[in-house]
């Protein structure tokens, strides 16, 4: 393996998702080097026995039986935000199981275990007060709202409208990624609904970001403008993401 540089190591460490730092003076390949386990601890371990994937950790996953762990930092399950590694934790006699720091929407920080992000069993903090005519709401939804004064969870017969301005009749859908990837069908549905009862539909499709406000205003302003059937689908660059 050819002599790399520290930005490469780096980079390559982030591209296989391997959570170890690196931390000593790196000379070559081949020579022992100074890495910072997700764990916390540090440990000696040649460079190339990491980026060939053969040293995954200092060798806490082995210890705790959980050599296929797998690393999920940065990746979002619902309205979690999985931050960082946090502990392992036994249950019983059962072999010990991973917890991760997961930043929900609300704004809580929280320790949750790796089964229950993966099989979907937990995609809140569970302690989250956000709630309008008994649905949850998203922080999304509530910085949308208040740009253009509307109302959360807005109830037409048995649909709740994200975000409503009842006197233009006007719905605002945020269709995230997560909730909506295999659900189109479903989505369309819902919005002929809206649209037969006479209201106009914007939808917006994305990972977890934020439309450009002046951008959104502007189809507000045209939605507004418009007498006939309207439905317009704004997607954003993190869509699919």
């Amino acid at each position: 393996m050819k002599k790399l540089s520290r930005k490469e190591i780096i980079n390559k460490l982030v591209q296989n998702n391997i959570p170890l730092t690196i931390l000593g003076d790196y000379k070559n390949c081949r020579t022992p080097t100074l890495f910072k386990c997700y764990c916390g601890n540090l440990f000696n371990v040649k460079v190339q026995s990491v980026l060939s994937l053969n040293t995954k950790s200092c060798g806490c996953l082995h210890k705790s039986g959980n050599s296929n762990l797998k690393f999920i930092s940065n990746e979002i399950f619902g309205h979690l935000l999985v931050i960082k590694f946090a502990y392992f934790k036994k249950a019983g006699s059962q072999r010990r199981k991973a917890y991760w720091w997961c930043k929900c929407e609300c704004g809580n920080i929280k320790a949750i275990r790796s089964n229950d992000l993966l099989c979907n069993k937990r995609k809140r903090c569970g302690e989250c007060k956000l709630h309008k005519n008994g649905v949850p709401y998203s922080f999304i939804q509530q910085e949308i709202s208040g740009w253009v004064n509307g109302e959360l969870n807005y109830k037409v017969e048995n649909i709740y409208i994200d975000v409503a301005m009842p006197k233009e009749k006007i719905a605002i859908e945020y269709d995230s990624w997560y909730w909506h990837k295999h659900q189109f069908i479903k989505d369309c549905k819902r919005v002929n609904k809206l649209l037969n009862k006479g209201w106009k539909v914007i939808t917006i499709r994305s990972g977890r970001k934020l439309p450009d406000k002046k951008e959104f205003l502007k189809h507000i302003e045209k939605a507004e403008n418009n007498n006939t059937r309207y439905w317009h689908i704004l997607t954003l660059s993190d869509w699919g993401k």
